[in-house]
């Protein structure tokens, strides 16, 4: 792989609009990573009332009937008025001018679900980081092939311009032996229809060409029409890798993906496992003022400190149902795992058997080039002496063009079919 063609891809790793997405998946991943492990810490709130009220419901508390008796006794027997008449009491129970200012601490002491909520979402991250490289290695695959696409489509067009120079040569010629009366002018029209059919390809492979600069740009996240530097170092720029099932099934992320997913499963299994049989444990206190007129002083203030427990002891089987809906889905994930190890191994020894067809095609449409250019070459000759006829001329002429635009397409196939085997093989 050239130095061009790394330096594109590295481009398109950091402006490829799917690549920005999968990397904010991960961002977001590990934001509840960290939204999980914080459920662990106490939570520290601030809370504040203040009450008014009026009617409702009272209660009469005849202190004025039980004690006007006794203080009526005591003025007689003091022959004084210090032990005044008092009237009964009627309290209403809604607190009227009553405030209360608290911070309130709540620290989780023991709860299964927060644990494996934290180890869940561990599991979350690993696999959006998993899904996150294996786009990266399919991403780093489309643009290998885009480039080599495009660089296809440049040397079609390449093709067609010098066999256009060849037979436009050739109207020319055939026009000035016809004007010597040494052909017939069939032979000028049959030329001009050849060089106007190669025209018309040629504006295929144009349009060819500007689709795959379009598609290469779109990976990059690039103006359509952006020009792109042709690296023609990546000719025969082949690599030699160890081909291993054993070894894909290691390196590929999709496996670890599925593996993160399957411990998630797991994990969820447990939490509503837990759940069934363990009870929670909080730890609540409360430091602030209560009392009657919004004032702080040393009579309002006060703490609180709470144990509690909670138990549940039936919720309707629910989490009996919980724990055999997700061993349903962990074994669905099994499933997909094996299936993905069997996929593996036959992309493995698919992939291998395209790259090497591709080249062993490669070296025969190269020397079928050689054959070509040799044998226009030598017709060429003998048609500009007399000694050939015009057919056997476009013959060669299209034989030629057939087995360049043969080879080109052979050339960056090869290339394409490495860079499918090291998406594989996930090198």
């Amino acid at each position: 792989m050239g130095q061009v063609l790394e330096e594109y891809i590295a481009e398109g790793l950091k402006n490829n609009q799917q690549m920005l997405r999968e990397a904010m998946q991960v961002d977001e991943s590990r934001l509840s990573q960290a939204q999980a492990k914080g459920m662990m810490l106490p939570t520290v709130t601030f809370d504040a009332s203040y009450t008014l009220a009026g009617g409702g419901r009272t209660i009469d508390f005849p202190v004025g009937d039980l004690l006007n008796p006794v203080y009526g006794t005591l003025n007689q027997l003091t022959d004084s008025d210090q032990f005044p008449q008092i009237a009964n009491v009627n309290e209403q129970f809604l607190p009227n001018n009553f405030h209360e200012t608290k911070i309130r601490i709540l620290q989780p002491l023991f709860n299964s679900d927060i644990y494996y909520n934290r180890l869940i979402s561990g599991n979350l991250l690993t696999s959006a980081e998993a899904k996150e490289a294996t786009y990266r290695m399919e991403l780093i695959k489309q643009i290998k092939v885009g480039y080599y696409s495009y660089l296809q489509a440049v040397r079609a067009v390449e093709i067609y311009d010098a066999n256009q120079q060849s037979l436009t040569e050739l109207v020319r010629f055939n026009e000035a032996r016809f004007k010597a009366d040494q052909i017939t002018k069939d032979e000028v029209y049959r030329a001009s229809y050849e060089l106007e059919q190669l025209i018309a390809d040629r504006t295929a492979a144009v349009s060819q060409r500007a689709s795959a600069q379009a598609y290469f740009n779109f990976l990059l996240n690039k103006p359509a029409t952006t020009s792109i530097t042709i690296d023609s170092a990546l000719t025969y720029a082949l690599s030699q890798k160890q081909v291993s099932v054993e070894k894909a099934l290691e390196n590929r992320t999709e496996m670890r993906q599925l593996l993160a997913a399957e411990e998630a499963q797991l994990n969820v299994i447990k939490m509503a496992r837990a759940k069934r049989y363990l009870p929670t444990l909080n730890l609540v206190t409360d430091i602030g003022y209560q009392g009657f007129d919004y004032t702080f002083d040393s009579n309002q203030d006060f703490w609180l400190v709470n144990i509690s427990l909670n138990w549940n002891l039936f919720s309707g089987n629910r989490n009996r149902y919980q724990v055999q809906k997700s061993t349903l889905q962990h074994r669905m994930i099994s499933s997909q795992q094996q299936e993905l190890e069997r996929a593996i191994g036959v992309e493995v020894v698919k992939a291998t058997a395209n790259l090497q067809a591709a080249q062993s095609a490669e070296t025969a449409r190269q020397k079928a080039v050689l054959a070509a250019d040799r044998s226009l070459t030598i017709i060429n000759s003998r048609y500009k002496a007399g000694q050939a006829l015009l057919i056997e001329f476009l013959d060669a002429q299209s034989s030629l063009l057939t087995a360049q635009l043969n080879a080109s397409v052979t050339k960056y196939q090869l290339l394409t079919r490495q860079a499918e085997l090291d998406r594989v093989l996930a090198y």
